[in-house]
């Protein structure tokens, strides 16, 4: 989610801002407008967007998120960028006894 995010705001790999990012809405349809444009941009136009070698790899995790968003029947989603292992910690913050 944050690629296509950042790609909505016409945001590129070399100026990519985190905070520009967090709290991004998007709806499953910024998904799939984003995986056209990536699947018909020139490789080297394409990595301005999603860094070296990335393109083929973002292109299968947008189709992924669309189509778990579609299967759980979600429109829209809020972009965070925060690393799994935050999630996890405080996931575990909140159920331990500490």
């Amino acid at each position: 989610p944050t690629t296509v995010a950042a790609f909505k705001q016409g945001m590129d790999y070399a100026h990519y801002d985190a905070n520009a990012i967090n709290g991004t809405s998007l709806h499953v349809n910024d998904f799939e407008e984003a995986f056209v444009r990536l699947s018909r941009m020139p490789i080297e136009e394409a990595t301005r967007f999603t860094g070296t070698n990335r393109r083929d790899s973002m292109i299968a995790g947008i189709l992924l998120v669309k189509t778990i968003m579609q299967k759980l029947g979600f429109a829209t989603c809020i972009v965070i960028d925060d690393s799994l292992r935050e999630g996890v910690a405080i996931a575990n913050c909140n159920t331990s006894s500490v």
